[in-house]
């Protein structure tokens, strides 16, 4: 996303123009919905409550990670977190039953699309993303966050949601690492197993022909 920024020096009048038209600009590339991996969009309220958008989407759930939540006259299926954007804010102890609800609406059916949204779709719609982003995939927190705002650029946790991120993929890395154990091991087993055969291979000698029977010779 495009940096703006307003010289402090201008004149009132051109400073409220110009924040005006920064607003404009903010708020036109925060509209569009984030598609962060097959089935799975980051977005705004804003978005959000446009229902019509959503069907035409396919969204089928709505994660909605705020105060407010927009209400749906149709058949979306629905999970709100009320917690508040604030860096003292327990969001850490919403993951797993956020997480869950997206694994478990991913698994139900191929065709179905979830869609995460906060007020602003920055950081606690971002951060419940990245927590499934944790449980699901080899990523840590770190690598979590930057997928994500590769894929939405104003995407970006508050300091207090990176540290819980942090603690949430402690909790996934014992697993992984024996995880990616199990499949090093495996691997070597398989390397070891080759490399006997082929060393039975090279040891095995020809077979020894059998002698023909002697015939005697006629004097």
């Amino acid at each position: 996303m495009p940096s703006f920024a307003t010289p402090p020096t201008l004149p009132s009048a051109t400073r409220r123009k110009a924040l005006a038209g920064l607003a404009a600009a903010q708020a036109t590339a925060n509209r569009a919905p984030s598609l962060i991996i097959p089935r799975l969009y980051l977005t705004n309220w804003t978005v959000a409550a446009n229902e019509a958008l959503l069907t035409e989407l396919g969204v089928t759930h709505v994660v909605s990670v705020l105060e407010f939540p927009p209400e749906y006259a149709g058949a979306i299926k629905t999970l709100h977190v009320r917690v508040e954007d604030s860096f003292r804010t327990d969001i850490l102890s919403h993951l797993d039953e956020t997480t869950e609800f997206i694994r478990a609406a991913l698994d139900e059916n191929a065709a179905n699309k979830v869609l995460v949204h906060c007020l602003m779709g920055v950081s606690r719609s971002t951060t419940v993303v990245c927590a499934y982003l944790i449980a699901t995939t080899p990523m840590n927190a770190s690598e979590a966050i930057d997928f994500v705002a590769e894929r939405r650029a104003i995407a970006s946790p508050n300091v207090g949601f990176r540290r819980q991120l942090e603690t949430y993929a402690q909790r996934f890395a014992t697993q992984k690492v024996r995880s990616q154990g199990a499949v090093g091991t495996l691997v070597d087993k398989m390397k070891t197993l080759r490399v006997r055969k082929e060393a039975e291979v090279c040891n095995e000698q020809p077979p020894v022909p059998a002698l023909a029977e002697e015939v005697p010779v006629a004097a």
